[in-house]
């Protein structure tokens, strides 16, 4: 019987050195599919998180929706907007893999710490002409996001009421000695808002955990 006999003409270092190379060429090629899966499944999950959030819930069917001056039909088209905003934010990447760290990692990132991607969405403000023939622009979602409780309106308070006002839930009326803010429930800041609490949901942790290690376990057998 032949025998074949294959002569490695490299030292044993650049030997060495080549293989950990392909080594680490093969695992950034499956993280960036694992990346690409990701980016597919979890885009979703994070839609879902903000849309169905106790704060877009009551924007869509309680006092909120009123207190925002919004009607049925535009509460429910911004939180779709919103949502859609955030989701579209995705990014995810991953870890670049060396011959000397064959080690990588997935990073997610999601909406950006500013919010003027969300702050930009069609309906973000409610603009009405006023009694006196004013034209009056409420900036309503940057008050929900960035204003926390504080007064945001003296001399007024929100009366609530079936068909009232351009919400058909509720107006503003003359109050001397009346305010409004948004509620405590509902109020956000900068950094602490829906859509951060929304994103930070263990459930949604946990479903990203696991659209992570599907892909792995797919792209790693």
């Amino acid at each position: 019987m032949a025998k074949s006999l294959i002569e490695i003409t490299t030292s044993p270092s650049e030997f060495k050195k080549m293989v950990m190379q392909a080594i680490a060429d093969h695992i950034n090629s499956i993280a960036i599919k694992i990346a690409a899966d990701v980016t597919e499944t979890i885009k979703p999950l994070v839609y879902d998180a903000v849309h169905d959030c106790h704060e877009m819930q009551a924007l869509r069917s309680s006092d909120l929706r009123a207190a925002m001056g919004l009607n049925p039909p535009q509460a429910r088209d911004v939180s779709k907007q919103i949502a859609e905003s955030v989701s579209s934010s995705l990014i995810v990447e991953s870890g670049k893999v060396t011959p000397k760290n064959l080690s990588t990692m997935i990073s997610i990132y999601v909406q950006p710490a500013g919010l003027d991607n969300v702050l930009s969405v069609g309906g973000s403000t409610v603009n009405y002409t006023s009694t006196e023939g004013k034209q009056v622009t409420i900036p309503w979602l940057d008050w929900l996001l960035t204003e926390g409780d504080r007064i945001l309106v003296s001399g007024f308070s929100l009366e609530l009421g079936q068909g009232l006002g351009r919400s058909w839930g509720g107006r503003m009326v003359e109050a001397p000695t009346g305010s409004w803010r948004i509620e405590p429930q509902y109020a956000g800041t900068l950094t602490d808002n829906f859509v951060t609490r929304a994103l930070a949901e263990k459930k949604l942790e946990s479903a990203i955990s696991k659209e992570i290690m599907k892909s792995v376990n797919k792209r790693t057998k």
